[in-house]
């Protein structure tokens, strides 16, 4: 059985709604599209009707790629900086690693909430866990490693720029040659809905899709401009980032294309779809408590104020 709440509590919910106050409702967030702005060390962070912000810190230095934990923090490479930053849902930045990276470039989480990075400087996937030290998870036939994503079984994907090829890594971290042929593969990522691989190529401008087995097929040829990470959101929407263009592509499942935004952005290099900032700051999360609780402390006071003057009124003649 639900019961119903005091008329003390009613009120104070009520009083609570009047003043505009939705605590309980404020990690309810929708989603944002996040761009590493490569040329101005910057992070661009658009709301799905374009508009748009900036973050920038002294940590950034030509941010690459992009990923988020469990925990809706976010993560860049820094290709130039040689470290990965992260940055919490406060907008709060601090450097997560910094040792062991040689231009880091894409950037993922494991299942298990390891951080994998693809190093272009040294050939190398590293393997980070928190308070521990970088450890090699792969460097066979790498050749400038940039994009890497996973799939739903655990095996990476890595886009090797200058051979044109993609290499599979499977999850004990040996590597096969997955895709040839390709001219600068640069982003990738994987569409879970459908288990596909989505690959961008930077030189003739294409977006390829492939089946696990490597069958491929050209998703997009038009409205994109050296091409780079590629993202989806929740409704099957893919963004891509055009370096050159200093603009983002939106294409719908069906593969219609259209300009997403193109204005906060030099050199966009990595997208990545997350969850909705800002959210509110912790004082002021802690001043709505407050007033929460004065609200409550208040309506309870007025109404014991109201019963004892109630019970104390003369009656009428």
């Amino acid at each position: 059985m639900i019961r119903e709440p005091s008329a003390t509590i009613r009120d104070s919910l009520s009083h609570i709604a009047c003043l505009g106050i939705f605590f309980l409702a404020a990690d309810t967030q929708a989603e944002s599209l996040y761009v590493s702005s490569w040329k101005d060390n910057k992070i661009v962070r658009f709301d799905m009707d374009g508009t748009w912000e900036q973050f920038s810190s002294p940590l950034l230095n030509a941010p690459t790629g992009l990923t988020f934990d469990s925990q809706g923090n976010l993560y860049v490479a820094n290709q130039k900086g040689n470290t990965i930053v992260k940055i919490d849902p406060y907008w709060q930045a601090s450097v997560y690693v910094s040792g062991g990276l040689d231009q880091p470039m894409g950037v993922a989480f494991d299942s298990s909430g390891a951080l994998y990075v693809a190093n272009a400087g040294s050939d190398k996937i590293t393997k980070h866990l928190p308070n521990t030290p970088g450890t090699i998870f792969a460097s066979t036939d790498l050749d400038n490693p940039v994009g890497l994503a996973f799939d739903s079984a655990g095996n990476m994907y890595v886009a090797n720029q200058w051979v044109g090829t993609v290499s599979r890594i499977d999850p004990p971290g040996q590597v096969t040659v997955f895709a040839t042929g390709l001219n600068q593969p640069y982003g990738i990522a994987y569409d879970l809905p459908n288990n596909k691989i989505i690959v961008t190529t930077a030189a003739d401008d294409k977006i390829l899709i492939y089946d696990p087995d490597g069958s491929a097929s050209v998703f997009a040829t038009t409205g994109i401009d050296n091409p780079q990470g590629p993202s989806f959101d929740q409704n099957g929407n893919m963004y891509v980032a055009n370096f050159w263009q200093n603009s983002i592509t939106k294409f719908d499942p069906s593969g219609q294309g259209s300009l997403f935004a193109n204005t906060g952005l030099q050199n966009p290099s990595f997208t990545m779809v997350g969850p909705d900032r800002p959210v509110p700051e912790p004082e002021f999360r802690f001043a709505l408590l407050a007033t929460i609780i004065s609200g409550f402390a208040l309506r309870a006071r007025s109404r014991k104020s109201e019963s004892e003057s109630e019970s104390h009124r003369s009656p009428v003649a």
